[in-house]
């Protein structure tokens, strides 16, 4: 008989690294039903040692508190679609793609860093200009939040021995 051999899981920071990566491809593909904006207007409980990260999610569990979905699907329609798309979708793939390098180990950390930081400077710019935004504040929220944690990312990579500090200018990143 054959046994099927799979690669070992992620360990439990890469897994919630793919979540929140998967949460914001989510977000930036289609507004959110109801139960997932119930669930982020709920989900509170997060480590202060985040510090600013942390404040950014707060922010988006209010703005989902504070929002119904009616008015998030308004905020998306008018903020990503039409010549929004494009900068949408190229949030959401960079997201989706990360989250599943991550789950499937299918790219190494250097990899996964090479592809974050060529996109990051279009993803940048599309999070300033969203969180520039008024009346729109989910989506003003998740492009704060979105910001941040590219911004940890993009950070944690310098320091990586397989990446190295030498392959980022850590002055270059964008967030």
């Amino acid at each position: 008989m054959l046994e099927a051999t799979f690669p070992p899981a992620p360990p439990v920071e890469e897994m919630a690294r793919a979540r929140i990566y998967r949460l914001l491809a989510r977000l930036f593909d289609a507004p959110p039903d109801e139960p997932l904006l119930e669930a982020i207007a709920g989900a509170r409980e997060v480590d202060a040692a985040t510090g600013r990260l942390a404040d950014r999610w707060l922010a988006l569990a209010d703005a989902a508190a504070r929002t119904d979905v009616e008015s998030v699907h308004d905020e998306y329609r008018v903020l990503l679609l039409g010549r929004w798309k494009a900068r949408a979708r190229r949030i959401e793939t960079l997201c989706r793609t990360m989250a599943s390098d991550i789950e499937q180990r299918s790219a190494s950390l250097e990899a996964q860093s090479r592809y974050l930081f060529s996109a990051a400077p279009a993803v940048q710019r599309t999070c300033s200009a969203l969180a520039a935004r008024h009346g729109a504040p989910f989506y003003r929220a998740l492009a704060r939040f979105t910001a941040d944690f590219l911004g940890i990312e993009l950070r944690a990579f310098q320091f990586l021995p397989t990446t190295g500090v030498h392959s980022h200018d850590a002055s270059q990143a964008p967030f």
